[in-house]
């Protein structure tokens, strides 16, 4: 018999904050009828097929909170669908879930995702963009599969178990707080770690309705919930955010792995790191200066800057105190440049400046002194490091960054000289420099293609070009601008028309908008022009003017002015030199050495011409257009020393072409692009976009930075470029710590983003010394950025979620498996019980998993990382198992009457992941038919109760209740024990009826005790008396199935007895009678002399009447047939099963029987033996008969009878003639079969 109850329909009118879930829909009733039938595994009890897949639900794309979850489940590579806005695919039963032919259930999502509480859209009325069938089918499919939801920026309100709102509107600041069950959902927070809600967030503050369903997350002012998770009556749990939120908002940042690992359980494809890594380009270069005068880049090479060697110090001990590595890239022009008593000003990698050099970047090796050979930076980077014992070179990592920081574009570097760019630094960073002089040798580095290798070591396969030159650049323009030219020299001389005084000169350019190697064609606007120094010229005197020639320039607009003490005069354009690109740029001989290649000094001699009147310009408004890379630098890749260039730097603000390498007229960029901070492949290297940072190249004090801000972002002279520069009205003021602040921002967010790619900054931001000159003072900008980022992080995070600093080999590893794994559309997976299976349509393949016991490493408490999925199916353990509804069942009481009235109670108790679940559709069934069910109740707390009318057959019930509408089906089972009811009848037997009044004659008594129902009752307390008091009764044995027995020993009085046998355990007690008859003891007449025997013996007497009825009796001689009966007869008093102590310690067995007859007979009991053969002996029965009767009866075992028997408890003699033992460790009856022999 089964039943369960009717359920109530979950359904309510869709608004904000209206009720979410109430009771399942009657349609998920299962009711079986009848007795209890088992049903098949793969219908009712298969664990079902999770699929790993998230569905997110939205109200637009591009609402924030919906980016948010975009943005998150794609930086970790989960698997996601989304449904957004009305007019979405409809939400049914069939579209989250499905059947399997072999009947398994397959759960299409293994989360949701509701990025705005009820899907409210308020773009014109805020109504649910879920249909009232989407809400329920969605509700079911969560409860059914036990799938967990977030719900973000919600109204609180009961619908999530909440109240009202105390507050309603902008929380930023307010600061929430972990609580001890919030810490196990995001492990990888510190405890005291405040969850601040960022600028811009709206939400509200609201209290739990209860916490028995409710559990703080995090908590806010006055009690609230900021997070928590809601568990429905229903059993499903869903987190619930109170506040709006951004992908770029802190609170985001900082909860939303957590939670999707909550909602997934742990178990999804995907894989979080918090990766910060930090370039320090142009060590060894000095770079251009920041005038706070004129607002612009000073392009004197006097005025260069260049890290001192207490810089190195400072560097190295910061980074052991921080644990946190930084990546030197280096050029070991630079340091030459500086043995040869001269400097390299290099333009840095995001601003304007000169890649020339004012005293040559070869070196000549011709020193002749101590001073200035050796090169006091390079000196220090090989000094021993006290704290190590080991070179500073040792402190950090070390990336190729070009000899002397050319501008390889296009036009501008033949293969040769970009091979021998790389190669020339790549060697002189593996030689050790001898007392500091790099024109024998430089840092003496490891060399090694290891992408582990870190510390001490350049890696030959790495590459970051100067300003990230040689790629195409669709955004030219700071960086990748067309360069002022620097002059190199301004010499005055005779023979022209100038009249004597003092000149300044200056030259700046235009942009070619020509082919490469074409005649230039200028585009509008110019560079910014470097100045020279006031030059004195005589009579009739000419200045001879010279610099190096710029990449992408058309022409050269030479500018003089006079000047009078220090006032500089009108500025005159006095000619503009056409730029010569097919000649400009010169081809080295060799590979590994730069001399004779690269840019050619160009030059001009004024000689006094006139022109007209016109300004050099201080900053930059050169037209420039898009330009594609230069073609061979692929083929200079391939080429370089140790097997080529495997990974390079690419500026990660900027798109580039899709190919890399496609070809296009300038200023027509292609419309394939790569977006901005993609990776992508290059002559089957990896680009590595680098973030550059507000931190500027030719900055090393906060004046410079502030002043340069202000001018780049603040009107007139900030540009705005759509989508990247907004500008500030003239005059708006900035300090320090905001610009800090702002640039930490933009890298915390990087590294919120499971984003490897490094930020750069420059060797000026690492000058920290205050030596009261240009040359070396700094405020330590790179200190005064990183300090206050690495504070934020450790405020944040605990120890088990460590910063992860990948070479730049493993960042363009990670890269490439970041994109393609973002591509790949052939993988698929599901977990089923604790089992991942994942199929893999195409070729082999890297995948982030987390949750996976044997792919990756625990990172923040979560077990993730990248492993290779094969082609096909693969299958793996997770950490967790998938959890199913659990159904138990008690019963009170556990035992009753099997008379058809009496009742038990059934209680069922539901619950997920360990919290009840009500309204389900439980059904109870038995696997007795004449059970009967009363009316299920649902106790609304996770119980169901049913009574239960029992039957009236005495056994084992088996009560099941069944909860069918999770999958797999929920099933729990208890036993009710249906026993006989209260005595109300004895029956009493006695056998033998009869026995002889000799005072050592036995009998059994048997009570048989039953209910009313005739049902047999064990267990009581029966006593057997006699009416003899002269008879001995022995202890009543209760044989557990209603009968009682008990020996009576007979009295020495002849006469009829009556035994009685009572119940004493209740009152009255029942009782019933029998009787036993005890006969006198037969006189033994003496027996006669012995005569010879007769000649003729006579035949057999006649049989006489036995003296003991119903003993069997054999007169004269017995046959063999009538011995063999006449065994069983006695061994066998009562009936086949009667028993024979074995005393086998002793060898045998004695007892007397009495037997009006007088004989004597051998039977040997044999083993079972092969037809025609005897079976082993293992016991000779002798009976001695005397005197009319059985004097002994003796089984005598023999020795292979005693080693079988050792462990036999009691012997067995069949009807048939067979005896059998049964006893310790005989786990089958051995059977015997019985012979006789004699008389």
């Amino acid at each position: 018999m089964s039943t369960s109850f009717p359920v109530l329909s979950r359904i309510a009118a869709r608004f904000c904050g209206a009720s979410r879930r109430g009771s399942l829909l009657g349609s998920l009733i299962v009711l079986v009828v009848g007795a209890f039938v088992s049903t098949p595994v793969a219908s009712a009890a298969s664990s079902p097929r999770i699929d790993l897949k998230v569905l997110l639900l939205g109200t637009s794309t591009t609402q924030a909170d919906f980016q948010g979850w975009q943005a998150a489940l794609q930086r970790e590579g989960v698997r996601f669908d989304t449904l957004v806005g009305p007019t979405h695919t409809p939400i049914t039963a069939s579209t989250l879930s499905t059947t399997l032919p072999d009947g398994t259930p397959e759960a299409k999502y293994d989360a949701v995702i509701e990025s705005v509480g009820g899907l409210t859209d308020c773009s014109t009325t805020c109504v649910s963009d879920l249909s009232a069938s989407e809400v329920t089918a969605l509700e079911q499919y969560e409860h059914r599969f036990n799938i967990r939801q977030i719900t973000g920026d919600v109204y609180p309100g009961t619908t999530y178990g909440m109240n009202v709102p105390s507050f309603s509107g902008a929380l930023d600041g307010t600061s929430g707080t972990l609580t001890s069950d919030g810490q196990q959902v995001f492990p990888y927070l510190k405890p005291t770690a405040p969850i601040t809600m960022d600028t811009g967030t709206y939400g509200y503050e609201a209290t739990p309705v209860s916490t028995t369903n409710f559990d703080t997350l995090v908590s806010g002012p006055n009690g609230s919930a900021l997070v928590g998770v809601y568990t429905h009556t229903d059993g499903v749990q869903e987190m619930v955010e109170t506040f709006a939120q951004n992908q770029y908002q802190l609170q985001s940042e900082l909860l939303r792995h957590g939670a999707l690992a909550w909602a997934t359980r742990g178990v999804y494809f995907g894989a979080q790191r918090n990766y910060l890594d930090a370039h320090v380009d142009d060590n060894f270069l000095s770079d251009d200066s920041w005038s706070t005068t004129a607002h612009s880049t000073d392009f004197n090479p006097a005025n260069a800057l260049r890290e001192v060697p207490a810089d190195v110090n400072q560097a190295a001990q910061w980074s052991a105190a921080n644990h946190f590595r930084i990546d030197m890239l280096f050029n070991g022009a630079g340091s030459v440049a500086v043995a040869n008593g001269s400097s390299l000003v290099g333009a840095g990698d995001s601003g304007s400046g000169t890649t020339g050099s004012s005293g040559g970047s070869s070196g000549s090796g011709s020193c002749s002194t101590a001073n200035p050979c050796p090169d006091p930076l390079l000196q220090e980077f090989q000094s021993s490091d006290p704290a190590t014992g080991k070179p500073y070179t040792g402190d950090f990592g070390w990336i190729n960054h070009t000899w002397d920081h050319p501008n390889i574009d296009e036009g501008c570097a033949t293969q040769n000289y970009i091979e021998a760019e790389l190669n020339q630094n790549t060697l002189w960073g593996s030689k050790a420099a001898s007392a500091g002089n790099p024109i024998a040798g430089g840092l003496g580095l490891t060399s090694s293609t290891d992408p582990a290798a870190a510390l001490g070591t350049e890696n030959p396969n790495v590459l970051v070009t100067g300003e990230h030159s040689g790629l195409a650049n669709l955004i030219p323009g700071n960086p990748g601008q067309v360069d002022p030219p620097s002059l190199s020299s301004a010499t005055p001389g005779a023979g022209g028309t100038l009249t004597a005084g003092t000149y300044e000169y200056a030259i700046s350019d235009q942009f070619n908008t020509a082919a490469p190697g074409a005649t230039g064609v200028a585009a509008t606007g110019e560079s910014a022009a470097s100045v020279s120094a006031p030059l004195t010229v005589g009579a009739t005197g000419s200045v001879s003017l010279s610099w190096t020639a710029v990449c992408h320039a058309a022409d050269y607009k030479i500018y003089r002015a006079p000047v009078t003490g220090t006032t500089v005069g009108a500025w005159t354009l006095i000619d503009t030199v056409p730029a010569t690109p097919a000649t400009d740029f010169t081809n080295p001989a060799s590979t590994t050495d730069t001399a004779n290649g690269g840019p050619i000094e160009k030059s001009y001699t004024d000689t006094g011409k006139t022109g007209s009147p016109a300004t050099p310009p201080s900053t930059s408004s050169a037209n420039e257009s898009a330009y594609e890379q230069n073609p061979v630098l692929d083929a200079a890749f391939t080429s370089t020393l140790d097997g080529g260039i495997k990974y390079f730097g690419a500026d990660a603000s900027k798109p580039y072409p899709n190919p890399a390498n496609s070809s296009f007229t300038t200023g027509s960029a292609p419309a394939s692009q790569y977006t901005a901070g993609s990776t992508f492949s290059d002559a089957g290297a990896t680009a590595i976009p680098r973030y550059p940072t507000n931190i500027y190249y030719n900055v090393s004090t906060n004046a410079q930075e502030v002043d340069e801000y202000q001018t780049l972002y603040d009107l007139p002279t900030c540009k705005a470029i759509t989508g990247v520069t907004t500008c500030n009205p003239a005059g708006t003021p900035f300090t320090i710590d905001q610009i800090v602040k702002s640039v930490d921002q933009g890298m915390f967010q990087h590294m919120m983003g499971n984003d490897p790619r490094p930020h750069y900054f420059h060797q000026t931001n690492l000058m920290a010394q205050h030596t009261g000159a240009v040359t070396g003072q700094g405020d330590g900008l790179f200190y005064e950025t990183m300090n206050p980022l690495l504070a934020e992080y450790n405020q944040y995070f605990a120890a088990s979620a460590p910063i992860e600093q990948p070479t730049m080999a493993d960042i363009g590893t990670l890269l490439s498996e970041q994109a393609t794994w973002g591509a790949n559309t052939t993988v698929s997976g599901y977990i089923q019980g604790n089992q991942v299976t994942i199929t893999n349509s195409g070729s082999a393949v890297e995948a982030p998993l987390s949750g996976i016991t044997t792919v990756g490493s625990l990172y923040g408490g979560t077990q993730s990382g990248w492993t290779s999925l094969p082609a096909g199916t693969s299958t793996y353990t997770a950490t967790i198992t998938w959890p199913a509804d659990v159904l138990t069942v008690s019963l009170s009481p556990g035992s009753i009457a099997a008379n058809g009235t009496s009742t038990s109670t059934a209680t069922a108790t539901l619950t997920a992941d360990g919290k009840p679940v009500a309204g389900d559709p439980v059904a109870f069934t038995s696997n007795d038919a004449a059970v009967k069910f009363g009316t299920a109740t649902d106790t609304g707390n996770g119980t169901y109760t049913v009574t239960i009318t029992g039957s009236t057959t005495v056994h084992p019930v088996t009560i099941t209740a069944t909860d069918a509408a999770v999958a797999p089906v929920a099933t729990g089972q208890a036993t009710l024990n249906q026993t006989a009811g209260q005595v109300s009848s004895v029956a009493v037997s006695v056998s033998p009826a009869s026995v002889l009044a000799d005072g050592s004659s036995t009998a059994t008594a048997t009570a048989r005790l039953a209910d009313a129902q005739g049902h047999p009752v064990p267990g009581e307390h029966v006593v057997i008396s006699s009416s003899d008091s002269g008879e001995k009764i022995a202890p009543v044995s209760d044989h557990g199935d209603g009968t009682y027995t008990a020996t009576i020993t007979s009295s020495r009085t002849a006469h009829v007895v009556t035994i009685t046998a009572a119940d004493g355990s209740i009152s009255p007690a029942p009782s019933g009678t029998a009787t036993l008859t005890q006969t006198p003891v037969p006189t033994t007449p003496a027996p006669p002399a012995n005569p010879a025997p007769p000649s003729n013996p006579a035949p057999p007497a006649a049989p006489v009447a036995p003296s003991n009825p119903g003993s069997p009796s054999i007169s004269g001689l017995p046959t063999r047939a009538q011995l063999k009966g006449l065994l069983l007869g006695l061994l066998v008093p009562s009936g086949k099963n009667g028993k024979i102590p074995a005393l086998l310690k002793h060898g045998g067995y004695a007892r007397s029987v009495r037997m009006p007859m007088a004989t004597h007979v051998t039977v040997n009991w044999r083993l079972p033996a092969a037809k025609g053969k005897k079976g082993m002996l293992i016991a000779k029965v002798n009976v001695t008969i005397a005197g009319g009767r059985v004097v002994t009866i003796k089984i005598a075992l023999t020795k292979q009878g005693r080693r079988l028997l050792a462990h036999s408890k009691r012997l067995r003699v069949a009807a048939d003639g067979t005896l059998s033992i049964a006893g310790v460790q005989v786990t089958a009856a051995r059977s015997f079969v019985a012979s006789t022999t004699g008389p």
